[in-house]
């Protein structure tokens, strides 16, 4: 069965295009007859190897911000989107599998797709961002909502980096410990016990020395046996468990959770904000909106306060429930629903938290700072207090031998 691209005209004369599957082309053409179509042209859709080659890869921030800016200056400069996106393709700046996935979607706009048709058939490009290109190209303002695509997805790159900035610092401080820890143990101490002829060794450092003798005893399975480990671990981390048990925990603990929190109200507001400031309507907002949150209990409420919406409540009446949005949220949204600013007010929301999550880590960073170096101190000066004591009591050992 093969996949077919048609051009049609219905019985008031409206040009419909479409996409059906159909054994071959005389079945499509006999099926669109029956309803009542006139079929004006029709192809049978390219099946690309590229598809298979870039299925599960998620593409970089950084390559949709600037695919979304630049695609949104051309098309504003009155640039055929399928020309700016040939020129998108042979983007220095984009990875080889960027490039293919723009490709896909400039051959499927040719076979008579919409853009937001073909970036929904690509399975690369999110509900969001998908939902404001048709809107877009509903109202005409394509280069509009493009270009808020691109402010919603470098907000969303901004708080990425405030997140993995606050955790370099602690990941290089543990990694140098790991560090010093692995030279010290299976190179220093092992060269001092034998320049010294120290056999017999007791204590702490006793204990260290026979984890290097096992390890080096036993090299080949204790690799095997650590590369098993983190495989696993890997793996399970994959898992749907996993992120279920792990989220929990995170969501429940006192720091982490309320960071959490902070951050999914930012993203569900910015996604709000952008959506609906681009002409999605409320329902469809608050489903996508739901989908960029990571956690359970603000996208919980988020999705049970559509039923209250649909019966004529109103938004901030229907997130109220559950006390998870804090008070102040709920009165701006309350005052952007009254003076018919809604997307304003979310977005101010959005930047207010984003701070706030700044403020936070920097906070949690500042208290972590000297409480890592305390412990990565006092961890190396037990080690330099097992050298320079094995030291001296080799050569207190010596000095009685005389």
């Amino acid at each position: 069965m093969a996949t077919y691209i048609y051009t049609a005209r219905n019985r008031k004369g409206k040009k419909i295009k479409g996409k059906s599957d159909a054994e071959t082309r005389n079945v499509l053409i006999r099926q669109l007859i029956a309803r009542g179509f006139i079929v004006t042209e029709i192809k049978e859709k390219k099946k690309l190897k590229i598809c298979r080659r870039i299925s599960g890869y998620i593409p970089k921030l950084k390559d949709i911000v600037i695919f979304s800016r630049q695609l949104s200056t051309m098309v504003s400069a009155g640039i055929r989107v399928v020309d700016a996106l040939r020129v998108l393709s042979q983007q220095l700046g984009f990875d080889k599998k960027f490039k293919e996935m723009i490709k896909k979607v400039i051959i499927d706009i040719e076979s008579g797709m919409s853009l937001s048709e073909a970036m929904k058939e690509t399975k690369f490009f999110t509900d969001l961002f998908v939902s404001l290109v048709e809107a877009g190209e509903a109202s005409g303002s394509l280069d509009i909502t493009l270009d808020r695509a691109a402010q919603f997805f470098e907000a969303q790159k901004k708080l990425k980096n405030q997140i993995k900035s606050a955790s370099a610092y602690p990941k290089f401080i543990l990694s140098f410990a790991g560090i010093t820890f692995f030279i010290i143990v299976f190179y220093i101490f092992p060269k001092l016990t034998s320049s010294l002829g120290l056999k017999k060794i007791s204590g702490l450092l006793g204990s260290l020395m026979w984890l290097n003798t096992f390890v080096r005893s036993h090299f080949i399975l204790n690799i095997s046996l650590i590369i098993g480990i983190i495989m696993s671990f890997y793996m399970l981390t994959r898992t749907s468990i996993w992120r279920d048990i792990s989220t929990e925990i995170m969501d429940h603990s006192p720091v982490i959770g309320n960071i959490r929190k902070k951050i999914a109200i930012a993203r569900f507001s910015r996604a709000f904000s952008t959506l609906f400031v681009g002409g999605v309507p409320i329902i469809t907002t608050l489903k996508i909106s739901a989908q960029v949150t990571d956690n359970r209990a603000v996208q919980k409420t988020i999705l049970g306060s559509i039923e209250p919406i649909k019966a004529g409540e109103s938004l901030s009446s229907a997130l109220s429930k559950n006390g998870v949005f804090p008070k102040m949220v709920l009165e701006m949204v309350e005052v952007g629903e009254r003076s018919g600013r809604l997307e304003y007010m979310f977005e101010k929301i959005a930047d207010f938290y984003d701070d706030e999550v700044d403020t936070s880590l920097k906070g949690i960073l500042s208290i972590l700072e000297p409480v890592l170096l305390l412990i990565v101190g006092s961890f190396i000066a037990l080690l330099a207090y097992l050298v320079y004591g094995t030291i001296f009591k080799s050569t207190a050992q010596f000095g009685r031998g005389l």
